[in-house]
């Protein structure tokens, strides 16, 4: 539910970037039971419990908690999750405008923040699994264009700091054509640097990729 509330609308799902990568956004996959509502005005909400794999005293669940508006303009949402196995909580913050006039054209920024190191915290870019869940808090934003019904482009940055004050940022861009219905051609690149990766180096690392889609 953190990463991909269910059945609540696309601008609360996955990462501030417009990229399929999405940035850092800790995505992770449970079990879990909860609530969602939406309203008329474009009010949502959640509540869910999460299975938390035992990480804890076994009988306690995790709990994430959704709330935000979506409308024509955009919209704005806020998300709380509490990991009872470390005692710690996460949050954050997003925001989509829709540019007037540009159907398809938005801009997404988000803020998100941990206590402690803890299963809802980010990961930092370069070092991995090294650097899980070890983000103190993270800055993001994004600009997706849509120049027409073939062609789309984005580009987006996300700024990281851990909790021994190292910090590292990313950049993502991605230009995609749909020359038909229900078929995408992605080409998709990130950059990423990091301090005090390894015996006090700085690292960095990029990937990219070309992909061929078709949707049923």
């Amino acid at each position: 539910a953190w990463a991909a509330p269910w059945g609540l609308p696309g601008i609360s799902r996955f990462g501030i970037m417009h990229t399929d990568v999405g940035g850092e956004y800790a995505y992770q996959q449970r079990q879990q039971i909860g609530y969602t509502f939406s309203g008329g005005n474009g009010l949502f909400g959640s509540i869910v419990l999460e299975d938390d794999v035992l990480g804890g005293e076994g009988y306690m669940p995790d709990v994430v908690g959704v709330l935000g508006i979506s409308q024509g303009w955009g919209g704005v949402w806020g998300k709380v999750a509490y990991d009872e196995s470390e005692e710690a909580f996460n949050a954050m913050i997003g925001m989509q405008y829709n540019i007037p006039n540009m159907a398809g054209s938005n801009l997404r920024a988000g803020v998100f923040y941990a206590s402690d190191p803890n299963a809802y915290a980010l990961s930092m870019p370069v070092s991995g699994a090294l650097g899980a869940n070890f983000v103190e808090w993270s800055v993001a934003a994004s600009y997706n264009h849509k120049f027409n019904a073939q062609w789309s482009a984005t580009v987006g940055a996300q700024y990281f700091e851990d909790f021994a004050g190292d910090n590292a940022w990313m950049i993502q861009a991605a230009a995609v054509w749909a020359p038909v219905t229900n078929f995408e051609v992605r080409l998709e690149g990130s950059y990423a640097q990091e301090d005090d990766v390894l015996f006090g180096e700085d690292a960095d690392t990029w990937n990219g990729f070309l992909r061929f889609t078709r949707y049923f």
